[in-house]
Parts: structure tokens; C-alpha cells; sequence
């Protein structure tokens, strides 16, 4: 089976801090209402010049002071139980920021500050609608207030409208650019389109070109924008500065990555591996050294990032052909979370290569309880039912051959133009099941496909199996005409030999 390249995926970030601001008096996230904790325009040497806001009033301080503690008694709720919120939690919260947003209703800034930590409690519990509404509500006080922006683009890419989501994000970008979450999302999907080749736009090129950064490619915008989070993330002490890090220097190490397979950009496969050295010492910064990996199953944002970095670990050892290295990196990731669906992916497919098909099943059956129609995973499972079949009695395999039949097929059901489904259908009925009528015809409907879908190498086999059942064909009319020939000889009646004549 043909190992997959992974991809990152957009990962939202809703946190809620509560922690109150001494200066300006706001329980707001990242304790200063801007969603990412840095925003002050002093961390990590930005080169942004922070924009003056009016300071909170005593009474929205006061306010927001007095919500603190309901506040901070809830998440030490929450956290005795392991940090899950329960629904009721989750409006106490919101309904104690509405409270708060009612008191200040004549102070732009604060109100929205309380309703995007309002729409932040809804999120917890996953109340998008309500969520929604409120971070909504803190647009319509501040219009430009990028941490509202940043979470109802995350909202919208997790419901599935990757267009919105992406264009909430530019807007929330350039509303304030210093703004981590924005910076990190915009990278992520500007690391697909340079894998897809899309160009970038020219607002953002024209962007970052004041600031002298060379920004012709998506590639470009990509790397820029992962700088900018470093650059304003490495100057943080907490563990929400640990994740940001360590999730943007694995973004960048993937972006090389995907770069080097290029034949002009092959150096960058050094520069990926690089950055990844850098990531690996998020690790043994105190605020997150040996407290992570505890509970695969209920992972925090740490062991998600750090599953990420062991994942693609695990890729870079295998462009080195170091493969159970790698396959120690997989399994390493899924000790930080085991539902990282790539982790799985590539795992599986090493196992498979090892004929390790109980290994193999366990990971696709994982991958597809969270994806259930992934084509690749009910594939991958259909090989591993294919190869368990051999640990069996002989008397039992060909059950396991109609499951692993049953799981091509349905792949092709969900998407007709798959040829790796259709491929395996051949090499299923023509070495396993010994059906060459089948094998021929799936292997013909194989090279039928336009070969964006197929395979060189394979296709290649298929045309060589082909001509191996027309061979096998010829062979046994020969033997079947010979056995027909030596029947006839058989039963031919004797003639009686000639009288003997005396002399």
C-alpha cells in the first residue's frame, strides 16, 4: 500500500483566562483581551507598534474583578475532573460575562472583551450557535476586534466553510496583525496552497513587502507568517506560549519539508530538520517538562502539538529509510494522543510492510471510527483482512477475503474514480482468491481510468497480470486439448490382432 504523506490540520484554540490584568483591570484571554497573550506589541522584538486603546474605567474593572473568582472557582471545579466542563459550567461562565457586558454597556472595549470570553465559555461545550452569537456581539462594539474574528473563523472551518473561515481570518490579520492565532491559521492554510501550487493573494503580498520580507509565493506568506508567531511566542512563560511554539516551529519544519521533495528546493530537507531541533527544546522548558503525554485518550493542547512534532518526526526519519525509527515516532505520537488519525495512517503503513496486519487493523479501525469515509484507511483495512487471513486455518481465509473485498468495494461506492480499490480488487481475485475471470476484469477497469488515478508502477503490474491470465489461459487449453487427445487414445477401441496362418 502506497505510505501517505501527512498534513497538519487547523487546530482551533479556545482558551479562557481569567487571570485579571493589574494594570488595565481585564479578565480577558491571555489576561489583556487580545486573544494571544502577546499582543502588547512588545514580545519577541515585533516590529508592529502597538495601537493605544483606552484604558478600562473603575467600574469595568470592578466588574470584571468580581466575575474573576465565580470564575476561577468553576475551572477548579473543572479541573478535579480532569478540565472537562460540563454544560452547566459552561453557562455560568457565559452568563457571568453577559452580566459583566450589561454593567459596562456604555464602554465599547469592554463589552466586547466580555462577550468574546462569553462566546468562549459557550465554545467550551461546543454551543457554536450561542458562541457564535457572542463573539458576533463583540464585533458589533469593536468591529475590528481580532480575537472575535479569529474564533468565528475557527467556528466556520470546523463546520466546514474552509471559505469563510479563511477570509475571517485575513480580515482578523490585518484588523491587528500581531495577533498569534490569526498569524498560526493564516500559515496553515497557506501551507496547503503552496502544496497545491495556489498562488497568494496580493494584499498580503503587498503586506509583507513593506516590511521587507520577500513574498512572491505562498510558500512565501506561509514562512512569514509562522515568523511572526515565533517571533512573538518565544518571549511567553506559560504553556499557552509552549503550544503556540512548538505547533508553529512543526508547521515550519513541514513546510520545508514539503518543499524539499521538489528537485530545486531539496536543501530545504535540511532546514526542515533543523527547525525541528528547535522544537524539540520547547520540551525542556519547566513549564511543560515531564507533564505532558499523561492521558492519550483526553490529550491537553501540549500533547496535541507534541503528537503533531512526533508525527512528522516520524516522516523525516522515513525519507531516511530509517523505518523502525520511525515507526517508534508514530507510535510515540499516539502515546501523546491516541486519536492522531496521521500518526495512525502511518503507522498502519509501516505495519503493513512488516506484515504486521493486527497492528494495521487496530490503527484503520481507529481512523475510520473518527473518518468513516476516508478511502484510504477502508482500503488500508481491507489489506490488513486480506493479510490476518494468512494467520488463520485455511478453512476460515476465505471469510476474510470477502470482508477484504467488501471494504474495496465500499471504498469505491464513496468514490468511484479510486484506484488503488480497484487495483487491490484484481490482486485480491487473481493471488488470493484464484479467480482470473475477476482479477482480469478489474485489472482491465484499472487501466481504464485516466492516470491521474492510477499509478505508473502499477499499472505496469496490472498490464504484466493481464498477460499472465491470457498465458495461463493458453496453457490450460493445451493441457485441457492434451487430456482430451490422451482420453480418446484411451478409449479407443482395440483392434484384434491378425490371425497367426499355419505354414
Amino acid at each position: 500500500m502506497k505510505k501517505r504523506i501527512v498534513i497538519l490540520m487547523v487546530a482551533g484554540s479556545f482558551l479562557l483566562a481569567v487571570a485579571c490584568n493589574g494594570k488595565k483591570g481585564g479578565t480577558t484571554p491571555g489576561g489583556n483581551g487580545t486573544g494571544d497573550g502577546t499582543d502588547d506589541g512588545t514580545g519577541g522584538g515585533s516590529v508592529f507598534v502597538k495601537k493605544k486603546e483606552k484604558k478600562l474605567s473603575k467600574k469595568a474593572k470592578k466588574a470584571f474583578k468580581k466575575v474573576e473568582k465565580d470564575v476561577k472557582a468553576i475551572l477548579k471545579e473543572a479541573a478535579n475532573r480532569g478540565g472537562k466542563w460540563t454544560s452547566s459550567d459552561c453557562e455560568k461562565v457565559a452568563d457571568a460575562f453577559d452580566s459583566v457586558a450589561r454593567q459596562v454597556s456604555g464602554e465599547k472595549m469592554a463589552v466586547a472583551r466580555a462577550r468574546f470570553n462569553q462566546g468562549v465559555a459557550y465554545s467550551k461545550c461546543a454551543l457554536d450557535s450561542k458562541a457564535k452569537s457572542a463573539y458576533q456581539s463583540a464585533l458589533n462594539s469593536v468591529s475590528n476586534y481580532a480575537p472575535a474574528k479569529v474564533n468565528l473563523a475557527e467556528l466556520a472551518a470546523r463546520g466546514g466553510n474552509h471559505s469563510a473561515a479563511y477570509q475571517t481570518f485575513l480580515q482578523a490579520f490585518l484588523a491587528r496583525p500581531q495577533n498569534i492565532d490569526a498569524n498560526y491559521n493564516l500559515a496553515v492554510i497557506f501551507e496547503r496552497k503552496a502544496r497545491k501550487g495556489e498562488p497568494a493573494p496580493e494584499v498580503l503580498k503587498r503586506f509583507w513587502r513593506k516590511l521587507k520580507f520577500e513574498s512572491n509565493t505562498s510558500f512565501d506568506i506561509a514562512e512569514a507568517h509562522l515568523r511572526m508567531v515565533l517571533a512573538r511566542a518565544s518571549a511567553g512563560k506559560d504553556v499557552r506560549s509552549a503550544v503556540l511554539n512548538l505547533k508553529a516551529y512543526t508547521l515550519l519544519s513541514l513546510l520545508y519539508f514539503q518543499q524539499s521533495k521538489k528537485r530545486k528546493h531539496r536543501s530545504k530537507l535540511m532546514l526542515a530538520k533543523l527547525v525541528l531541533k528547535e522544537a524539540l527544546k520547547v520540551f525542556k522548558r519547566p513549564m511543560v517538562k515531564d507533564k505532558y503525554c499523561k492521558t492519550p485518550e483526553t490529550p491537553t493542547d501540549f500533547d496535541l502539538a507534541a503528537a503533531q512534532l512526533r508525527n512528522l518526526t516520524g516522516l523525516l526519519l522515513l525519507r531516511d529509510k530509517r523505518l523502525v525509527e520511525a515507526m517508534h515516532r508514530f507510535e510515540a505520537a499516539l502515546k501523546c494522543d491516541a486519536n492522531n488519525i496521521e500518526a495512525h495512517m502511518n503507522r498502519a503503513a509501516i505495519a503493513l510492510g512488516f506484515r504486521g496486519y493486527k497492528i494495521a487493523h487496530i490503527s484503520f479501525t481507529r481512523v475510520l471510527k473518527q473518518q468513516p469515509k476516508r478511502v484510504d484507511a477502508i482500503v488500508g483495512l481491507g489489506v490488513a483482512l486480506r493479510g490476518l487471513a494468512s494467520t488463520v486455518a485455511p478453512m476460515r481465509r476465505d471469510g476474510f477475503y470477502k470482508k477484504a473485498a467488501a471494504q474495496y468495494k465500499k471504498a469505491l461506492s464513496i468514490n468511484p474514480n479510486y484506484g488503488n480499490a480497484i487495483y487491490n480488487l484484481g490482486h485480491l481475485y487473481m493471488d488470493y482468491v484464484n479467480d482470473k475471470d475477476k482479477a482480469e476484469r478489474w485489472y482491465k477497469q484499472y487501466l481504464a481510468k485516466p492516470r491521474k488515478y492510477t499509478s505508473r508502477s502499477a499499472r505496469k503490474e496490472a498490464k504484466e497480470q493481464i498477460s499472465e491470465i491470457a498465458y495461463q489461459r493458453v496453457v490450460e487449453a493445451k493441457m485441457k486439448k492434451m487430456e482430451e487427445d490422451a482420453k480418446r487414445r484411451r478409449n479407443r477401441p482395440r483392434r484384434s490382432p491378425p490371425a497367426m496362418r499355419r505354414p
